[in-house]
């Protein structure tokens, strides 16, 4: 599986833009008020982050080994994997849903425009880091690389097939 690739993140974010976009003029078309980003949300998406963070900082520790970590069971690895790449897709357009509604109301003058517009900046700022998360957890579920010399050996199991190939 190759790691999630930029131009996928752009257009998950592209259909946050899009979303996020319409919610204002939607909203205003309906006659109802447009809703604020409360503070719960860019909570919420900070501990998610963290999460994913501690998951990266942990799969990564064990794939390599140090300090005597065991590697984790295939079929976890692959659900760190899978979780890693929903987290950075899933991540972007909230990223980019936050970001267009914060930015919509960037230059208008009031109490409640400020406020859209800080909190919904701050949501996509902590989106951001749940996408970095995401990436980073995805990133180190990836196996190392063969031994480079015969001090590096003892670190990996070799299987049949791979003694009768050395």
């Amino acid at each position: 599986m190759r790691p999630t690739a930029a131009p996928a993140l752009a257009v998950a974010a592209l259909v946050g833009v899009l979303v996020g976009g319409s919610v204002a003029p939607l909203c205003e078309a309906a006659g109802v008020i447009v809703p604020t980003v409360p503070w719960s949300t860019v909570l919420t998406l900070l501990f998610v982050a963290a999460v994913v963070l501690t998951l990266a900082w942990t799969t990564s520790r064990s794939l390599r080994r140090s300090s005597g970590a065991r590697p984790p069971e295939p079929q976890r690895a692959v659900t760190l994997l899978v979780l890693g790449r929903a987290c950075a897709l899933g991540g972007a357009a909230i990223l980019g849903g936050y970001a267009a509604f914060g930015l919509g109301y960037l230059g208008d003058d009031g109490v409640l425009p400020r406020e859209r517009s800080v909190r919904g900046l701050a949501a996509a700022a902590a989106a951001a880091v749940v996408v970095a998360g995401g990436l980073l957890l995805e990133r180190s579920c990836q196996v190392p690389g063969p031994p480079d010399g015969p001090d590096d050996e003892d670190r990996y199991d070799r299987g049949p097939d791979d003694a009768a190939a050395a």
